[in-house]
Parts: C-alpha cells; sequence; structure tokens
C-alpha cells in the first residue's frame, strides 16, 4: 500500500505519468544502464561526455541525487544538473566543455537540446518523450561532431527511454505540442492584449503594470543574458519600443511563480475583462464561471477569508463580474486574488513519489537511417539540398550574387531548412571557419562548394 492506496488501485494513464508519478527504481535503471553501456573515456574509464534530457527540473535534480547515491565515490563531481535558473550556468557549461574535467554527464532540461558544441559527446540519454520531429533530430545532432583528441570518436550511442524512435516510425511527421508557457508570461501577454482595447487613462495603468514586470526579470539567468540586447531597449525607453513588446515574451518564462493561486486568479480577471470589452459572450461567460469557482473554494473557516466575508458572497454572483468596470475589476481582484492561498485544495491533482521495483525486459538495438547521424552522410545530404535550393530559392540565389538578405528572407530560409531536416548550427562543420550566422555560414558554403544557379 502506497499513502493509502493499494497495488490494484496505482493505475495512471501514460500521458499523465511524468507528471504526477515519481518511481526511483525506473531512475536508477536509466543511470545503471547508461553507466554499464555507455561509451567510457579510455584514459580515465568515466563516461565520454554525456547528455541525460530529463523531463523537468525536479526530475534532473531527481536524477542527480540518485547518481550520487548509486556512485558514491565520484563525490558529486561527475553527473550534474544544468538548468537556466542556476546562478553558476556559464561556469557549468565551460565545466562541461572542459576535456580533462571529472564533469561527464549533463542533466539538463532545455537548455543542451540544441545549440551547445561538445564535440567529445558520446553517450545522449532520452529520459522524456519528444514531439517534434525537428527537435528529436537537432537533439540527437549533439552527438554528430567529430572528435579526434584525447581519443578518436568514430561512433555515439543513443539510449531511448520512451520509445522515441518507435513514436516516430509510426508518426513520421510528429507532432508540436502546444507551446508551455509560465504564469508571469501568460499575465504578460494578457496585458498586451488588454492595451490593444484600453482607453489612454486605463492603458497608463496596464503600461505601469508591463514596466514593473520588465524590472523584475532576473537579469543574472542564462537565457536572459544571452538575449540581453533584446531586453535592453524596453529598459532604457519603454515608451520608445512599446509597439515591439510581444518580441520579448518568451523571457517573462525566467521568472519563479511563489504564488500560482493568486496569479492564476489575476489572469483570469484579466481575461475576464478582456472578453468582455470584446463582447466574446462565450468566452466571457467561461471567464466568470472559473472566477465564481475560485471564489466558492476559499475556505470561509479562516480568519482572513472572513474578513472580506460581504466581498466574497458578492463576488460568488456571476452577475457581479459582469457589472463592473476596469477600475473595480482591479479594485476586486487586488483584494480577493491575495486570498486565493487559501483555497480548498481537494479536488487537484496530487504528485506521488514511488520507489517501486523496476526492471529492463529487453534492450533493442536500432540502426537509425538518417544523415544527421553521420557527418559524411549528412556532407552529403547537404551538398544536395543547397543545390536543389538554388535550383529553387529565390532567397539562395539572391545570396549566391551577393544580394543582401532581409530579415524576412532568413527566416523564410530557416523555415526551408527544417522541411529538409537540416540543423542550421550543423553548418559551420562543413566549414573551415566556424559560424553560427545562417548567411554568414551559406555565404561560405556556396564560396567552398561548386554550385551553380540555375
Amino acid at each position: 500500500m502506497v499513502d493509502g492506496y493499494t497495488g490494484e488501485e496505482i493505475d495512471f494513464e501514460g500521458s499523465v505519468v511524468e507528471k504526477i508519478v515519481k518511481n526511483d527504481d525506473t531512475n536508477r535503471l536509466i543511470l545503471t544502464t547508461l553507466m554499464e553501456d555507455g561509451y567510457k573515456n579510455p584514459l580515465t574509464n568515466l563516461p565520454t561526455k554525456t547528455i541525460i534530457f530529463a523531463i523537468n527540473k525536479s526530475h534532473a535534480y531527481r536524477l542527480e541525487k540518485l547518481f550520487n547515491e548509486l556512485y558514491p565515490h565520484y563525490n558529486s563531481k561527475v553527473a550534474k544538473v544544468i538548468v537556466s535558473e542556476l546562478n553558476n550556468t556559464d561556469e557549468l557549461m565551460r565545466e562541461f566543455r572542459t576535456e580533462s574535467s571529472e564533469f561527464c554527464i549533463a542533466i539538463s532540461v532545455g537548455m543542451l537540446d540544441t545549440g551547445i558544441d561538445v564535440p567529445s559527446i558520446m553517450n545522449l540519454v532520452f529520459a522524456k518523450p519528444i514531439y517534434s520531429k525537428a527537435k528529436f533530430w537537432q537533439m540527437i545532432g549533439r552527438g554528430t561532431r567529430l572528435y579526434d583528441g584525447a581519443f578518436k570518436k568514430e561512433k555515439f550511442v543513443i539510449f531511448d527511454f520512451w520509445g522515441n524512435f518507435r513514436y516516430f516510425n509510426q508518426t513520421p511527421s510528429g507532432e508540436i505540442p502546444k507551446e508551455q508557457k509560465g504564469l508571469h508570461r501568460e499575465i504578460f501577454e494578457q496585458n498586451l492584449e488588454l492595451l490593444k482595447y484600453l482607453n489612454p487613462e486605463h492603458a497608463t495603468h496596464i503600461k505601469k503594470e508591463i514596466q514593473a514586470q520588465i524590472q523584475s526579470i532576473p537579469k543574472d539567468d542564462y537565457y536572459v543574458k544571452t538575449h540581453m540586447s533584446e531586453l535592453a531597449p524596453f529598459i532604457e525607453d519603454f515608451e520608445g519600443n512599446i509597439a515591439r513588446l510581444s518580441t520579448i515574451s518568451k523571457l517573462f518564462d525566467a521568472l519563479t511563480v511563489k504564488n500560482y493561486a493568486e496569479l492564476r486568479f489575476r489572469l483570469q480577471t484579466k481575461k475576464l475583462h478582456t472578453h468582455k470589452i470584446i463582447h466574446d459572450d462565450d468566452k466571457l461567460q467561461k471567464s466568470i464561471e472559473k472566477v465564481v469557482t475560485d471564489v466558492l473554494k476559499l475556505q470561509r473557516t479562516i480568519s482572513e477569508v472572513q474578513k472580506n466575508e460581504k466581498l466574497l458572497d458578492e463576488a460568488s454572483e456571476g452577475v457581479f463580474w459582469l457589472e463592473l468596470d476596469f477600475v473595480e475589476i482591479n479594485a476586486v481582484t487586488n483584494l480577493v486574488a491575495p486570498l486565493m492561498v487559501y483555497k480548498s485544495k481537494s479536488d487537484e491533482t496530487k504528485a506521488y513519489h514511488f520507489d517501486l521495483k523496476d526492471a529492463i525486459k529487453s534492450k533493442t538495438n536500432i540502426t537509425i537511417n538518417h544523415p544527421s547521424v553521420s557527418l559524411k552522410a549528412y556532407e552529403a545530404h547537404i551538398t544536395k539540398v543547397i543545390q536543389k535550393l538554388i535550383n529553387e530559392s529565390p532567397i539562395l540565389q539572391k545570396l549566391f550574387i551577393g544580394v543582401p538578405l532581409s530579415s524576412e528572407d532568413i527566416e523564410a530560409l530557416k523555415n526551408d531548412l527544417l522541411e529538409e531536416e537540416i540543423q542550421t548550427e550543423q553548418l559551420s562543420e562543413l566549414l573551415t571557419c566556424k559560424s553560427n550566422d545562417l548567411v554568414e555560414s551559406f555565404t561560405n558554403i556556396l564560396h567552398k562548394k561548386e554550385y551553380k544557379l540555375p
């Protein structure tokens, strides 16, 4: 029995397992399989550079803890978590890139999926499901770099614990799951939506709120630091750049959510007012229902809640919210939202932490027939595709004869490459001088290869 549940009652759907079930023995098997079957550095007998792609931050830290329990003699030096919220992310990245470092297993959530260039990576561990075909091959691309340093790299190995290869065999095009957004980002985007419809006086209130949101973005976050050139104009001249606010939306995901229930309520009241302004009655009805449901869940026996009993009685009726104007909605929200910490949690999903015995029933070797896993095949693939694009793409034809490309041209070219399953950062592997700039990479390739205009 686990937390009052019998074995027969522990039956979760696979689609939600990663969200509510944490089974330590499964994670131990992931780690021990890597250590037993993964490539080793012949000089140290430690694993060669390895990336473990974890489900989320909690999963990543759990894997790190279990690794140190399984292999205490490594003194926590071999496997470490790299996520953007850490203060020492840059230092960890440098340490992982250093060939002589004992840090050889990087457990990552998102940060190392694309872009990182560590040629000696020879083990990739998929400890999470992937649904985007383009992203899947980009992640595999972390292992395709040539390496001939302390030892010669001839192969790399992929450990797929989530059946990703089987999924893409059955669903060749994959799927693009809905983008996950943090609450701070959702509120920011809803504020932008409100700005489209508010009068100048009310818009000033939202602008001040947005400026406060921008100031609260953690400037020492790794992702934010790499995008400071995009954020800086809004700090220096907010009004002058207000039309471009949507371009920094993703930066708000760096903010930690410390008061989820309160922020969720604030977001719902913003949506409610937006739907009211634009006369979207169906969405307005749904927003009112969500807000009223939250108010009804407040525990009236708590003294802080009882202090606002009269207001909460009124806010429990849908018509109350329907009659409020912008100023009134903000005033009521500022009183009620902080009380959401006292909302009943009786119907919320609980996360269960198990340590149930697990086992690997079988191991299957898979031959991957894709150009991204072989640099020689990849170069041949690139050569063929580029000539095809030159024949068909006006954009590459412009670049071929030296005409500068616009930002729209570059985005269109990136989309063309994704359709051909080409990773833009891997283009640099074909060049003697490496560059992560798409236009510079193509310019070098076109000069190096014997391509012809149609």
